[in-house]
């Protein structure tokens, strides 16, 4: 886990943004930000990216609570894998692989998986007309 600069892929899955959606973040564990304000850049079914001006260590964990249109919250765990600097952001970007989805304690709910597949078709592929 190491800082990167843009651009740089390795992500498995297509993110893709969602006009209107947010993330806040609260630490899990040890880890501590003061009034972490953060803004999602985008989103996948494997994780998400945020811009965060407070420092954030690689590997942390977090609660991840998603608020998407026409959605109820998704609450959901997740660890940062890299940070880099985004040319339109102040601070850092960070990326977030979510935990597994399952039904064992420290895994995210297997309809919250569902709910971003049909959100992601809804966004990427194209309407028939």
């Amino acid at each position: 886990m190491t800082e990167r600069f843009f651009p740089f892929e390795r992500r498995s899955h297509t993110r893709f943004t969602v006009p209107a959606a947010r993330v806040e973040i609260v630490p899990v564990g040890a880890q501590t930000i003061p009034s972490p304000q953060a803004t999602l850049v985008d989103l996948s079914i494997g994780g998400l990216s945020f811009a965060c001006a407070a420092p954030i260590e690689l590997g942390a964990s977090f609660r991840f609570t998603l608020y998407l249109p026409d959605h109820e919250p998704m609450h959901l765990l997740g660890k940062v894998k890299w940070r880099g600097r985004g040319p339109k952001t102040a601070g850092y970007v960070y990326g977030v692989e979510f935990a597994r989805y399952g039904t064992a304690p420290g895994e995210n709910p297997l309809e919250y998986e569902k709910a971003l597949l049909a959100l992601e078709s809804s966004i990427l592929e194209p309407k028939a007309e």
